[in-house]
């Protein structure tokens, strides 16, 4: 299994204020980007299910509206977890567990 890194939550102190940037740019962008496309929404999201881990990568790039968009990792590289309560929309398909 792929380590994704550590708890937001248990690592925030340890960030310096343009990391905390980056790790909110990463999330904007990406939960923009997924709405969008899958109209997602994640319906948990808290601290502790966003994972920071040291980026390979010194730019991250998105493409959003056909558009490719860069920006600095400041080192860090960020993935959300427990998809448990999401849905999304794949085609005509709206896709969630009911009862968890």
């Amino acid at each position: 299994m792929e380590d994704c890194g550590q708890s937001l939550y248990d690592q925030m102190d340890n960030y310096q204020p343009l990391e905390i940037l980056s790790v909110a740019k990463q999330l904007l962008l990406g939960f923009v980007i997924a709405e969008k496309l899958f109209e997602f929404e994640h319906r948990d999201l808290h601290l502790g299910n966003i994972l920071v881990k040291p980026s390979p990568y010194e730019q991250l790039t998105y493409v959003y509206n056909d558009q490719f968009l860069q920006m600095p990792s400041n080192n860090l590289l960020v993935k959300v977890i427990d998809t448990t309560f999401s849905r999304l929309k794949i085609s005509k398909f709206i896709i969630f567990l009911v009862n968890g």
